[in-house]
């Protein structure tokens, strides 16, 4: 493939004249050292030309190019990712060139530093750009004789009171015309006054006449059905525990815990019996612990591991001293489900380990892993070796024969960190892992749109063969017609990420590579019985590719072009079907063929957000016997910004304020009375209704995509805490939820009855929740602590906290930070006050053994203007 403009070449060597003679000659690499890049949004609010230029929202940015003295080189190109298309720019000699996906050039002659002068380029680009997280890192400079050599103020730097990456060459969001979206955008900024009065209305105490939650009783994440606490009465463990379970010396994971909590297994330990009891239903089971023993009880494997799991978030918090009880618990759905995209940027394997022993601890029972995308291809398929070879990589190769374009700030390497796959023994390890813990990992290859990664990974294999002369190894797995020159362009901007649904080749290579997965399943024993395809589309392909043009015209039953979509969708369907497994796809796509596979036990993910009328399809699809998973954006995308905040990082199309509070509010059983407590992106209000009967639903998920993402330590802090909140929803119906009813309506102005009783929930749950947190046998890594909010007062500057028992730490201006009492901060001269959360830890030994543990995002107080 070749580029546009690629070829440096072109340009010449120009003669340096007037004021160049004396700049001083730089070469690629001293001016990738040296170069500075300032990126800077000027305004989301101007939308002058936006309609023509981009049909819809635009905004206006600048890029800055300095050098610290006069310069020459040789011509060269920069490369950078925009996530957002830029279609305008006003620079006389220097043009932004939108080649593929989110990648953009800018070629330079060389003699554009000689004057010493700084370089400005000021743009437009579609939609916005109203937080730091939309500006990418790695800019990298190509040219004839060096490179490719990245840009080094435009490597990240690492916060380290969030483990998040900071972009150094993006200069500070100072006003609203850069941190709203549009003039329409009405959702109030998330500064340090808003958390303040968004944290007093979660604190409020309810009515006398509401029973308060016992800090006494001890609560287990997500919340048991039934519970008869006596904690006036105690059973002590510290003489061990003997287990009565013949199967217990086979059990690694059971095992484990007891290591974990520091209990011993010994012969005169308190007796704890473990036994199957059909009469109890799936995954549900019983654990009562008593004077003289423990005793837990469920129909299957699964219901004994969610009675140790319960048993053992005890052990962790109470410590060897637990109160009597009788617990009756099981599953609010079947389907409890954690979607993970490691094909935009590859975050290795520890993370998902990390992730499935929370998964365990939480008794969430689905991994779906979404393993391939236009970005990449992460997972090793026997007898396919360029899907990983080259689909596993994004570096510079305009050929695309040794990698994939780099996208999504990832650079120009092959070793950056964003890259890389799973092998197939690692693959298995993780399948055995999960299985263990009774967890299905369900994969997830993108098709038809989507599929960058494997149409660009066979062409090159089609390229190697067909050198070889071997041209029917060329053509076997090939995913594309080279004579199809249809212009399109899909939701991230590419223009080349489509299979071709009419060639055969496509099915051949589909149908190889469920059998290859299905095998790695079935080698360990851990049985595939999903295979989600994804089901994406891009409008506007294949209407000039020539195989679909006889394709349509041989095939009575095709049409147009639009009947491609539902043809490809159910060829695919029977392939999985042949393989012995469930088809499972996006709502978008697979609502092409809802009628057509009616009342087949298809798996869909209902992806339409709440207030666009989300909970229509999810009925439509179940009238249809479809089994219907909620994985709505506006509430279980956790790639989004827990609050509107420039500094929050993430993906935001959707929701700009997905926090803990919004995802433990989700009343699921009831979707369109979630407008009752909620406003749409934009903040504005919205009205659902309820028609006819309740439509069953098999469960939900959450989701993180990663476009965004480029590092361990980011996934976790969007992970967790949602993750726990989003467990104690997909396991336990709170009282407070509103019952579902035929022609309710909602709206935002509405006030629930369960909001008072939700509200006593939350401070019992946001207690537990950060008692779990911070207890290191129950979570070990990276995390989000919600930050103080502060207000001015009378009295001085009060500060709250979102959770209980957080400490707060302040400083004024630069001065050392102080632990903060009585969240109360006395007036100051100074010109600021910056305020964290802190968590402290004491599973240090020693005299000093609390020690903090993790700080959250700083909140900033402006003192000059109150």
């Amino acid at each position: 493939m070749r580029l546009r403009g690629l070829a440096i070449s072109l340009f010449g060597i120009l003669a340096i004249l007037g004021n160049e003679v004396n700049a001083k000659a730089m070469s690629l690499t001293q001016l990738a050292d040296a170069i500075q890049v300032n990126y800077q949004v000027l305004s989301n609010l101007d939308n002058q030309d936006c309609k023509a230029l981009f049909s819809g929202d635009c905004f206006t940015g600048k890029l800055r190019f300095s050098l610290p003295e006069s310069v020459t080189s040789e011509p060269f190109a920069l490369y950078f990712s925009h996530i957002a298309p830029i279609k305008w720019d006003n620079h006389p000699q220097l043009d932004i060139e939108h080649i593929n996906g989110d990648l953009h050039q800018v070629l330079f002659r060389g003699n554009e530093f000689s004057d010493g002068t700084a370089v400005d380029i000021q743009f437009k680009a579609a939609f916005w750009h109203a937080a730091h997280s939309d500006v990418m890192p790695n800019y990298f400079l190509v040219s004839d004789t060096e490179g490719p050599l990245v840009v080094q103020s435009t490597i990240p730097e690492i916060d380290k009171y969030t483990g998040l990456q900071v972009m150094p060459h993006l200069l500070p969001f100072e006003s609203e015309q850069q941190w709203r979206r549009n003039p329409e955008d009405n959702l109030p900024l998330a500064d340090a006054t808003w958390l303040y009065q968004h944290y007093q209305t979660l604190q409020a105490e309810p009515e006398k006449a509401e029973t308060p939650h016992s800090s006494v009783t001890p609560r287990i994440i997500p919340q048991v059905k039934k519970a008869e606490w006596n904690t006036a009465e105690t059973l002590s463990l510290d003489t061990g525990i003997k287990v009565n379970w013949q199967e217990f010396t086979e059990d690694r994971v059971i095992q484990e815990l007891f290591q974990k909590a520091n209990i011993a297994t010994t012969q005169n330990g308190v007796p704890l019996t473990l036994k199957l009891n059909n009469e109890l239903a799936e995954s549900a089971y019983r654990l009562q612990i008593e004077n003289k023993g423990i005793n837990i009880e469920a129909a299957d494997r699964k219901g004994l591991q969610h009675g140790m799991v319960s048993f053992y978030q005890l052990l962790a918090k109470q410590g060897s001293v637990l109160p009597l009880v009788d617990i009756q618990d099981e599953p609010r759905y079947e389907f409890r489900g954690v979607h993970v995209d490691l094909s935009r940027n590859f975050l290795g394997k520890q993370v998902l380990y990390r992730l499935l022993d929370q998964m365990f601890y939480l008794k969430l029972n689905k991994l779906h892993l979404h393993l391939a995308d236009d970005e990449g291809w992460r997972l090793q398929i026997p007898g396919l070796p360029e899907l990983t070879e080259i689909g596993g990589f994004r570096c510079f190769d305009p050929q695309e024969d040794s990698c994939l374009l780099p996208q999504l700030g990832s650079g120009p390497h092959k070793n950056s960190a964003v890259n890389g796959y799973l092998t197939v023994s690692e693959y298995q390890a993780l399948l055995q892992y999960a299985h263990e813990r009774h967890i299905e990992i369900i994969p997830s290859f993108d098709l038809p749109g989507h599929a960058r990664a494997a149409v660009k990974a066979m062409e090159a294999r089609y390229r190697k063969y067909k050198k070889q002369e071997n041209l029917a190894a060329a053509e076997e797995f090939l995913l594309s017609d080279f004579a199809d020159d249809t212009q399109y362009s899909s939701v991230q901007f590419y223009h080349d990420n489509t299979v071709n649904p009419c060639q055969e080749s496509t099915y051949h290579f589909i149908d190889t590579v469920i059998g290859k997965v299905k095998a790695m399943h079935k080698a360990v024993n851990a049985p595939l019985s999903t295979y989600h395809i994804g089901a994406d589309e891009t409008a506007g392909a294949w209407v000039n590719s020539p195989v679909c043009q006889t394709l349509i015209e041989t095939d009575d039953t095709i049409n147009s072009v639009q009947d491609l979509k539902p043809m490809f969708l159910t060829r695919v369907i029977d392939i999985i079907e042949k393989h012995g497994l469930i088809a499972a796809g996006w709502s978008d796509g697979m609502h092409k063929v809802l009628e057509l596979e009616a009342g087949k036990q298809h798996q869909v993910n209902v992806w339409d957000t709440l207030y666009w009328n989300g909970h229509e399809l999810v009925k439509a699809f179940d009238e249809q016997g479809w089994k219907t998973v909620l994985s709505h954006p506006d509430v279980l995308y956790f790639d989004f910004p827990y609050a509107n905040h420039p500094k929050e990082t993430g993906y935001y199309w959707a929701s700009k304020n997905t926090d803990s509070v919004k995802v433990f509010q989700f009343m699921p059983d009831n979707l369109a009375a979630n407008a009752s407590q909620w406003t749409d992106r934009m903040g504005h209000s919205y009205t659902a209704s309820n028609q006819g009967t309740q439509p069953g639903i098999a469960g939900m998920q959450s989701q993180i995509w990663s476009e965004a993402v480029r590092s361990p330590e980011t996934f976790e802090y969007l992970m967790y805490p949602r993750l726990q909140t989003f467990a104690e929803r997909a396991w336990h119906k709170a009282d407070w939820e509103v019952q579902y009813g035929d022609a309710q309506t909602f709206s935002y102005q509405d006030k629930t009855p369960q909001s008072k009783q939700q509200l006593r929930d939350w401070q019992g749950f946001s207690a537990a929740l950060a008692g779990y947190m911070s207890e290191q046998k129950l979570f070990r890594g990276n995390y989000r602590l919600p930050p103080p909010g502060m207000r001015k007062s009378t009295e001085g500057i009060k500060v709250n906290t979102l959770w209980q028992g957080l400490g707060v730490q302040c400083r004024l201006d630069e001065q050392p930070w102080f632990e903060v009492s009585g969240r109360l901060v006395k007036e100051s001269k100074a010109s600021q006050l910056s305020c964290r959360t802190v968590q402290k830890s004491d599973a240090e030994q020693g005299a000093d053994a609390m020690k903090i543990m993790k700080v959250s995002p700083i909140t900033v107080l402006d003192l000059r203007a109150i």
